[in-house]
């Protein structure tokens, strides 16, 4: 196990009950990021013609898995730490679902079943794992996907960086990627499409275990790309594009933020009403989700 995957578990592990508690923050008290990503993968679903099996890997304490299931979609969960999923059981004991199970297991050492799934789910994921891991779990996924199947991931977004003002944004400037993410977000607000950006030239991917300043998550590498970048990613993997959504819109600056945390409550839960598919609203979204499909 590598030290990314250590801290990773190690954090995930001690931190679950706060988890646990974070996922029914309701709206106007947090900005729930965790229901702004399953509202988003929630939105996919909806618009596939066909779903009969989902997988969510690093599934934490099973709530988008139950939701699934209350669908009517065999639903299987993943995640590496224990008490996550000792969560999940808890709270599928509690709730009349049907056709959901949960494993405290590593994605690459769970069998997985060949084109079996309609969607399979990444949320919170390849932040924590190195690049070979996450290329492995691309093929994986393709592999298990059912023809057309949908993959939904999300990622901490790097052009945040520029609007964060802090010392993420110095250390792209020392790296030198500014040019390259201003360039990115100016062509996502002046409306070009998933399609016409997969040609665009995104900035160099970020450097492997590079290390960041502190952000509440005891993990010392915590990868974050572009949308084009993790498409590019995607698309070389076998994957054709669908859609982009920001996550977690800021629309003051993160010292702001600190300052005046309810005041960026807010606002960024007004700014996530109009998040779906919006492109314009990427640069300030400390996040985004991407929708890809397995190309026949």
């Amino acid at each position: 196990m590598t030290r990314q995957q250590r801290e990773t578990l190690d954090f995930f592990d001690r931190t679950a009950e706060a988890w646990n508690a974070k996922v029914d923050e309701r709206a106007g008290e947090r900005v729930n990021v965790i229901a702004q990503r399953n509202a988003y993968t929630l939105h996919v679903v909806s618009g596939r013609p066909e779903m009969r099996r989902a997988l969510d890997v690093g599934c934490g304490v099973g709530d988008l898995c139950i939701e699934l299931a209350r669908r009517g979609i065999r639903t299987t969960g993943l995640d590496f730490a224990p008490k996550m999923i000792e969560i999940a059981g808890r709270r599928l004991a509690e709730s009349p679902v049907t056709g959901l199970d949960f494993h405290a297991k590593d994605i690459f050492e769970f069998p997985l079943e060949k084109e079996a799934y309609d969607l399979i789910v990444a949320n919170g994921f390849i932040e924590y794992v190195s690049f070979a891991q996450r290329d492995l779990f691309f093929s994986l996924a393709l592999e298990a996907l059912s023809p057309d199947g949908s993959l939904v991931i999300s990622s901490r977004n790097r052009l945040f960086n520029l609007f964060s003002m802090n010392s993420f944004t110095e250390q792209e400037m020392a790296e030198g990627a500014l040019e390259g993410l201003v360039l990115e977000s100016a062509a996502w607000v002046q409306g070009e499409t998933v399609d016409t950006m997969l040609g665009h030239e995104a900035a160099a991917l970020p450097k492997e275990d590079i290390m960041h300043a502190d952000t509440g998550v005891g993990v010392k590498t915590r990868y974050q790309y572009t949308p084009v970048q993790l498409l590019q990613l995607l698309g070389a993997a076998g994957y054709g594009a669908e859609g982009v959504s920001p996550i977690h819109i800021h629309g003051v600056l993160p010292a702001f933020k600190e300052a005046q945390p309810a005041v960026h409550v807010c606002i960024a839960n007004a700014l996530q009403k109009f998040a779906i598919e919006n492109h314009v609203l990427l640069p300030q979204a400390s996040a985004f989700m991407v929708h890809v499909r397995k190309r026949a």
